[in-house]
């Protein structure tokens, strides 16, 4: 018998479920529009600055499919591990905090770096 307390859930009415809609659409414009100036602009002309034109657009694509394929493992592994994890922060928080920590720190880095090998890792 599943004696474990289950979430309340919270009804939103019209309004809420329009505000709720809204605020999520705008973060995740904000996010992404984010994140396409750093991968379509900004790291081309970083690779373009370390390795020179002709070069830069290979390095650009191992990056690219070096970067899809952790993107698969990594999703996998570590949305079983958020699955499993027990903390008085809830399931998904301490891996929502330390992940942005740990993109915060590596977006940095990638600026700071001038080794293209480097910036792949």
């Amino acid at each position: 018998m599943d004696t474990a307390k289950k979430p309340e859930e919270i009804k939103l009415d019209k309004s809420g479920r329009i505000r709720f809609t809204a605020g999520f659409f705008v973060c995740a414009i904000l996010w992404m529009t984010g994140l396409a100036i750093v991968s379509a602009v900004l790291l081309p002309q970083h690779l373009r600055d370390i390795a020179g034109e002709a070069a830069s657009t290979t390095i650009f694509g191992y990056v690219n499919a070096a970067t899809a394929i952790a993107s698969l493992v990594a999703n996998l592994l570590f949305g079983n591990l958020s699955d499993r994890t027990r903390s008085r922060f809830g399931r998904r928080t301490p891996w929502i905090f330390w992940g942005a920590i740990l993109a915060g720190v590596t977006l940095f880095l990638i600026g700071v770096v001038d080794n293209a090998w480097l910036i792949g890792i």
